[in-house]
């Protein structure tokens, strides 16, 4: 017969046990969960600082691009390279197809071997003062002579953010006023140079690209149902999409002989590439 003693301690040595092996499941748990979170956190950094690293060398290879070597780029049929974007969807338009000789990427044939893409953006940009009040636009044009400066970029960045468009993500890109180049009225969206016709993108989300309006019978790029706010980057980030971006900065000489002598200076702008995961071409 086993005493009421030895009874009680055979049940708190059960229950320890119990406990004992409650903790250890518990502590397992919480160790193969950290680093199974650790691991899954440590690949996303690691993915992201390859595809920032990418982001990076697209940037600088536009400095190095020979603009006559993507004469060849085409549309390749798809909407956001060949149409232009309205609020009531896609609309043909030669102006907009990457294909067209007159206004595509066959016109860069004409640059051999002179003049990077970020040289002919530069020139795009150099007929306008912004620190006097000119808003300065990627339109193609300087003054009255057409410059493929956005053309260019366009032509490249399809060809360059390839990997990024074939694996499910959008890019915008766009060109803005570095902050050093003076009191800026309109904050983060008068900073931001204007886009005459396509945008370098290709996404077709109407709350991140901007559809085509007049203002004052000149085009202008205003989100779908909103005049009020610019299109681009930061656009993507009110709408909930988590990008990443990178910036990089260059200088634009701009010249003006209006006073009977040549007087030069240098416009500081910067430009900025974003990403985002997106689901637009599922159906």
């Amino acid at each position: 017969m086993i005493s009421p003693g030895k009874k009680f301690r055979g049940q708190a040595a059960i229950t320890d046990a119990l406990i004992l092996l409650f903790i250890s499941i518990f502590a397992s748990l919480l160790i193969f969960s950290f680093i199974g979170t650790w691991g899954e956190d440590q690949d996303q950094v690691l993915r992201s600082a390859y595809v920032l690293n990418y982001m990076q060398s697209v940037s600088k290879a536009l400095y190095y691009v020979d603009s006559s070597t993507l004469s060849e780029v085409k549309s390749d049929d798809i909407d956001v390279y060949k149409k232009a974007l309205a609020a009531s969807g896609f609309e043909t338009n030669n102006y907009y197809d990457l294909g067209s000789p007159d206004y595509g990427c066959g016109q860069l044939a004409k640059y051999p071997g002179t003049l990077r893409v970020t040289d002919l953006m530069k020139r795009d940009l150099a007929d306008s003062d912004p620190e006097v009040g000119e808003k300065p636009t990627l339109d193609d044009q300087f003054g009255n002579a057409q410059v493929p400066g956005r053309t260019a970029v366009r032509c490249a960045m399809k060809e360059l953010m390839k990997p990024f468009a074939f694996s499910g993500y959008k890019y915008y890109f766009e060109a803005m006023l570095s902050q050093d180049a003076g009191t800026i009225a309109g904050g983060t969206a008068g900073a931001l140079v204007h886009y005459e016709g396509p945008e370098i993108t290709n996404s077709k989300d109407k709350s991140v690209v901007g559809v085509e309006t007049l203002a004052g019978g000149k085009s202008e790029k205003k989100l779908n149902g909103d005049g009020a706010e610019a299109p681009g980057c930061f656009s993507a980030v009110r709408n909930g999409l988590q990008i990443l971006a990178i910036s990089s900065p260059f200088q634009v000489l701009y010249s003006d002989t209006s006073s009977g002598s040549l007087q030069s200076k240098f416009i500081k702008y910067k430009t900025r590439i974003c990403i985002w995961q997106s689901r637009e071409d599922i159906a």
